[in-house]
């Protein structure tokens, strides 16, 4: 876990590939939501402030598909509102569960 003291900080530096032009904005999103919630104590317990804060942020929850809209995001622009459920269940969580130093080989997102 190093220094950090928040999930938030979990979200620096963000990742270099993304699955869907939404899925930066979402990623901001979250880290500013979780900038004052501090580090859990297990993988569990991220893995569920994680998955809340992204469903109450999104409206979708992880298991919604592959693909879903964030229709606040339209105001980026045309494709901008589409966020890749995929990326997130695959790529982005477990990125951060890396970070946070839990045990990667759980299948939980």
């Amino acid at each position: 876990m190093g220094d950090r003291k928040t999930v938030g900080e979990l979200f620096q530096p963000p990742p270099s590939r993304w699955g869907l032009r939404g899925d930066p904005y979402l990623w901001e999103e979250l880290a500013k939501d979780l900038s004052a919630t501090p580090l859990p104590k297990n993988f569990s317990a991220l893995a569920t402030t994680l998955e809340d804060s992204f469903e109450r942020l999104s409206g979708h929850r992880l298991s919604d598909g592959r693909e879903a809209t964030v229709d606040r995001f339209k105001e980026a622009g045309s494709l901008f509102y589409q966020i890749s459920l995929e990326f997130w269940r695959a790529k982005a969580f477990p990125l951060i569960i890396k970070r946070f130093g839990a045990n990667t080989s759980s299948k939980r997102f």
